[in-house]
């Protein structure tokens, strides 16, 4: 959130009421002026414009949306004046707004301080924001956080994993080298947790090339770095970053891969899925493979049910409207048959029935293929929660796991 800009975030470093403060609190007070950079402005900015356009659309609420929109605008002033924010408002302006606030000042009269504030804002922005840093200045923050969270983790009671620094496994040793390899390539200093099939490869369908996601926990310090390895997914080469799932191997860290299973993503569902098949196109860590062995948690989540859902309709749609029609045709058929298998109690299965697959990778599509489709998603709608777990004890235990994980990795 800090790195975000997050003004709800910020804003408690500058608050002059706090009555009490720990010595880890007393510490970031120390670096706090790196919290003041260019995603602040934009974020109090962005905040100011949704209450401005609420007062403006809904004018019987004006006193508290043009009320939110002075503060806002003002505290982005300061900085962009090189000024601290104003988080404790006293004197005339506290007055000001508590008149918005109270209707004492009419809504033309407050809608034309708020577009007058705006319009500086813009201003200043166009003058003074270049002179801002960009971004957070990871390093000296990281002088507070790091300490503060290793701490932290050393005084959890989670256990340690012995067999994690070892990083012994079961499976596919060539699929383990290859994913060594490109950790190795993208100079992550991690240990692989498990590699599995992914793509039309694991359902036995021909294709030009294997794909494979590879789970990977990151050295605990450099995981507390700032360096986001939650929100990329890397590819098997240096420099191949992106948000989308890409050909061949992908690398996923730990945390982000859970954070989308809980999601109900059904990618990483399937992924895990594969681990109880047995397959040879997978290899598993030990302390993975204990984790999953140990813990009688439920992968199958009415979440997973809503993402399937989700992304068939978006599929269903995108095939009505002629969109990359076979494709979308394919993709909504492969996640009907795998939805229809989760709730009915059992894991995603790689070993589904692929001859209807393979017939509309062929181009032979059935006249009432679609409609027969959208009628069995409205079906499973109508059935919800589907008798499913809610995720509770599956996110328990995953971040249990990691836990576990960051302690064995620490330095």
């Amino acid at each position: 959130m800090i790195m975000k800009g997050n003004a709800k975030v910020v804003e408690p470093l500058w608050s002059i009421k706090g009555p009490y403060m720990t010595q880890a609190w007393k510490d970031v007070w120390e670096v706090r002026d790196v919290m003041l950079n260019q995603n602040v402005i934009t974020q109090y900015h962005k905040y100011g414009n949704t209450q401005k356009r609420e007062g403006d659309t809904q004018p019987e609420s004006y006193s508290k949306r043009y009320a939110h929109a002075i503060r806002l605008y003002t505290e982005a002033l300061q900085v962009l004046n090189g000024l601290e924010p104003i988080v404790f408002f006293e004197g005339e302006l506290h007055e000001y707004i508590m008149s918005i606030r109270r209707k004492e000042i009419s809504y033309e009269e407050a809608q034309q301080k708020v577009e007058e504030l705006e319009k500086q804002v813009s201003l200043a922005e166009k003058e003074n924001l270049k002179d801002l840093p960009k971004n957070v200045d990871i390093d000296k923050l990281a002088t507070w956080f790091i300490p503060l969270k290793m701490q932290a983790l050393a005084n959890t009671p989670n256990k340690e994993i012995p067999e994690l620094r070892d990083n012994l496994g079961t499976g596919h040793d060539g699929l383990k080298s290859r994913a060594e390899n490109a950790l190795l390539a993208n100079d992550i200093q991690g240990t692989l947790l498990f590699v599995t099939s992914n793509g039309a490869s694991a359902y036995g369908l021909p294709t030009d090339v294997d794909d494979y996601i590879a789970v990977f926990a990151l050295e605990t310090e450099r995981s507390y770095q700032f360096l986001k390895p939650e929100v990329t997914i890397l590819g098997e080469t240096k420099g191949t970053k992106t948000k989308a799932f890409s050909k061949g191997l992908i690398l996923v860290e730990i945390e982000y891969f859970a954070r989308f299973l809980f999601k109900g993503n059904h990618v990483f569902s399937e992924a895990i899925s594969r681990l109880y098949e047995n397959r040879e196109d997978t290899w598993e860590s030990l302390a993975f493979k204990h984790f999953r062995e140990s813990n009688q948690v439920s992968w199958l989540t009415s979440t997973l049910v809503y993402h399937y859902i989700g992304v068939m309709k978006g599929s269903l749609i995108k095939a009505k409207k002629g969109v990359d029609f076979k494709k979308s045709v394919y993709i909504a058929q492969k996640l009907l048959l795998q939805v229809q298998r989760v709730v009915n109690g059992n894991l995603p299965d790689s070993d589904i029935d692929i001859s209807s697959l393979l017939s509309i990778k062929e181009g032979h599509i059935e006249e009432n293929l679609l409609v027969n489709m959208e009628s069995i998603v409205t079906e499973l709608e109508g059935q919800k929660p589907w008798g499913l777990s809610s995720g509770d004890d599956l996110r328990s235990a995953l971040n249990d796991f990691i836990i576990s994980v960051r302690k064995s990795l620490m330095s």
